[in-house]
C-alpha cells in the first residue's frame, strides 16, 4: 500500500517541491518588504523631523518665537509633511523624534 502511495506522488514530486519553494520564497520576499518599508519609512521621518526641527530653530532666531511657538509650529508642519509622503504619525512618535532630534542639536 505505502508503495502504491509512493508510486502515485513520484511524478508530481518535484511540483509539490516547487509550490513548497515558492510558498517559502514569497513568505520570506515579503517579511523583508515589510522590513524594508518600515526601515525606510522610519528614515524619512527622521530626515524630515530633523530638516523642520532645524528650520524653525532658524526662524525662530529671526521671529524670537519662544519654546512653546516653536514646538507648535514644527509640529504641524511636520505633519503636514509627512502625510504629503502618505506615511502615517503617531502623536507620541512625533513627540519623541522632536525631543530626539532637539537634543542632538543642543549636544552639537
Amino acid at each position: 500500500m505505502l508503495q502504491t502511495i509512493i508510486e502515485g506522488i513520484t511524478p508530481y514530486i518535484w511540483e509539490i517541491i516547487g509550490v513548497i519553494l515558492t510558498t517559502i520564497t514569497s513568505y520570506i520576499g515579503l517579511k523583508i518588504k515589510k522590513i524594508y518599508e518600515k526601515k525606510v519609512n522610519n528614515e524619512t521621518k527622521q530626515q524630515i523631523v530633523r530638516s523642520v526641527v532645524e528650520m524653525v530653530e532658524q526662524l525662530s532666531k529671526k521671529n524670537n518665537w519662544n519654546s512653546e511657538e516653536k514646538y507648535e509650529r514644527a509640529k504641524k508642519t511636520i505633519i503636514n509633511m509627512v502625510n504629503q509622503t502618505g506615511l502615517k504619525i503617531t502623536e507620541i512618535e512625533l513627540e519623541v523624534l522632536i525631543e530626539s532630534v532637539c537634543n542632538s542639536i543642543k549636544k552639537n
